[in-house]
């Protein structure tokens, strides 16, 4: 994981060092701040969407006053 991390920031520098010579400093950092938001939303959007697909256990109390759970894998 790291060696991709690693192996992929000195590209991502050249792309953006590319469209900042074309546009400007400000507008690439804009750009970059935008497509950040977005991902990051995306990102919540997709732990939202996984944290309700979980079953959670229900726990409840029978007529003898025990505790119960149930759904627990």
């Amino acid at each position: 994981m790291l060696m991709a991390i690693v192996g992929i920031m000195p590209l991502g520098s050249l792309v953006v060092g590319a469209i900042s010579q074309r546009i400007g400093a400000p507008a690439t950092v804009l750009g970059q701040g935008v497509i950040a938001l977005v991902i990051a939303l995306a990102f919540a959007r997709a732990l939202a969407k996984k944290s309700t697909e979980i079953d959670r256990p229900s726990f409840g109390v029978n007529e003898a006053g025990e505790v119960i759970a149930e759904n627990i894998a």
